[in-house]
């Protein structure tokens, strides 16, 4: 007879989970088809937020789960912005879906560890498919493979690392990296990170249309030489945050070639262009990266949490982070039985492949391409609707389903200005919608970024409506 000590604590009975399971499932389901009725944003301030929760963590005491249930789905996730509502155009959406989600469910709950082959199998060899599938999508060689991390600044690191690795096996104080101004902030911290000093970083100018200036960096990489300094990587971008620009990426790679440099495109967001066949274009010229960073959770609709570093040539990230350790001999198997430690920094990892293989194979090509073809023309309604209006004007065209405006309703361009930040924080309080602003050339811009595929052409109108009544009330105000 098992004693008391052998009385698991934490032990939940078959139909106790069960109901857990099912209520959670409905309150997902229910939020999902309600979303484009409840408002884009809602945020607490630190003063609300400890009223609502208290000052401390109390747990002295169970609390029944369908008591917390409801706890967590009226009070935490009524007070979130909702990034995946149709009207959330701000930052570059996650827009994420059902399939992806039953995917991510399911690898929590059956909790097989992710790190090693021999923990997972099935699991890992779906994830190193996915990783094939993503790689054939970018033009990739056959030697060429990935791995999945967090996101798209744990994807920067890894690229970097392994550059670095590659360049010099150590840190090189006189190594040099060369990227725009436009380039995500998460590779300066990347390098910050990995013991750069800020000034082995180089920002290059870029052109007209925000894209890295050719010309300068050829520059800027000479002049690096003749100070006896060592020029090691150049990031180039596929798909900025700013403006959805994709630098002039086979001119970059020649320059790469010519210096023996290596050749990192951030992809982040604009390369889940890959997977549609009619856009792909835009990305020439990725093919010749050493290494492409990708996440999934934003243009392939992943639950946030999934980012994937991909690479020319696998070796390059066994290379560095191959290792080995007397506790791990068991796991290391035949040549065709990867371990996923190997390839990234985390050996304890969750399979992250498995939402994205889930999603694939739930919806297939033709619609997942439909998917994101469907943000391109969300940005390209968008944009011929702001140009027809006559308060705003355009600063970057739709491109990568991205498009920037700013206000222009008055002769004076700081009131302009002015207004154009202003509407943010105005709509943000009204809830109907969500944009962010941001900077280009010294003025302050909006962003809009529709490429959720939930998101209609009546949805981008009411926003734009939205925002001229509002610009319209500022404009009064600033009399």
């Amino acid at each position: 007879m098992p004693g008391e000590q052998d009385v698991n604590p934490l032990a939940m009975a078959p139909e106790e989970m069960r109901q857990l399971g099912y209520n959670a499932i409905d309150k997902i389901v229910e939020h999902l088809a309600s979303l484009g009725t409840k408002p884009a944003t809602r945020t607490l301030t630190g003063a609300e937020a400890s009223e609502l929760f208290g000052d401390k963590l109390s747990i002295e005491n169970p609390t029944p789960p369908l008591e917390l249930l409801e706890e967590v789905c009226e009070d935490v996730f009524s007070n979130v912005m909702y990034v995946n509502h149709p009207r959330f155009f701000g930052y570059i959406p996650g827009p994420s879906n059902f399939a992806g989600v039953v995917g991510e469910f399911l690898t929590s709950g059956y909790n097989a560890c992710g790190g090693t082959w021999l923990e997972s199998s099935a699991e890992t060899y779906l994830e190193l498919q996915t990783a094939r599938y993503l790689a054939d999508c970018f033009g990739l060689p056959a030697t060429a493979g990935g791995v999945f991390v967090s996101g798209g600044s744990m994807a920067n690191l890894s690229a970097l690392a392994v550059a670095r690795f590659q360049h010099s096996k150590s840190h090189d104080p006189k190594a040099r990296v060369y990227c725009s101004g436009q380039t995500h902030s998460s590779v300066a911290k990347a390098l910050r990170i990995l013991g750069f000093a800020d000034d082995q970083l180089r920002d290059i100018p870029v052109d007209g249309q925000y894209r890295v200036d050719i010309d300068c960096l050829t520059e800027a990489i000479e002049e690096d030489e003749a100070r006896g300094l060592h020029p090691l990587a150049v990031v180039a971008n596929a798909g900025t945050t700013n403006t959805g620009a994709i630098d002039p990426l086979p001119q970059i790679a020649s320059v790469c070639r010519d210096k023996n440099l290596w050749f990192h495109v951030d992809g982040a967001y604009g390369g889940g262009a890959a997977v549609c066949p009619s856009r792909r274009d835009i990305l020439k010229g990725i093919e010749l990266a050493d290494s492409i960073t990708l996440d999934p959770h934003k243009w392939l609709f992943q639950p946030y949490g999934i980012g994937c570093l991909l690479v020319k040539d696998t070796s390059t990230l066994t290379d560095l982070f191959g290792m080995s350790a007397d506790y791990l001999s068991e796991t290391v198997g035949s040549t065709d039985e990867v371990n996923p430690f190997d390839l990234g920094p985390e050996l304890t990892r969750p399979n992250r492949g498995l939402r994205l293989w889930f999603t694939l194979r739930t919806f297939g090509e033709e619609r997942i391409a439909a998917a994101v073809e469907k943000g391109f023309h969300n940005a390209e309604h968008a944009g011929g609707l702001i140009e027809a209006a006559p308060d705003w004007e355009i600063v970057t065209p739709a491109q990568t389903g991205i498009v920037t405006f700013r206000y222009a309703g008055t002769d004076d361009e700081k009131s302009n200005d002015d207004i154009t930040v202003k509407v943010v924080d105005a709509l943000i309080d009204d809830g109907t919608a969500f944009v962010t602003a941001t900077q280009l050339d010294g003025r302050s811009v909006l962003r809009l970024c529709p490429i959720n595929p939930e998101t209609t052409r009546e949805d981008i109108e009411i926003t734009l409506a939205k925002l001229s009544s509002l610009a319209e009330e500022q404009r009064k105000h600033s009399r």
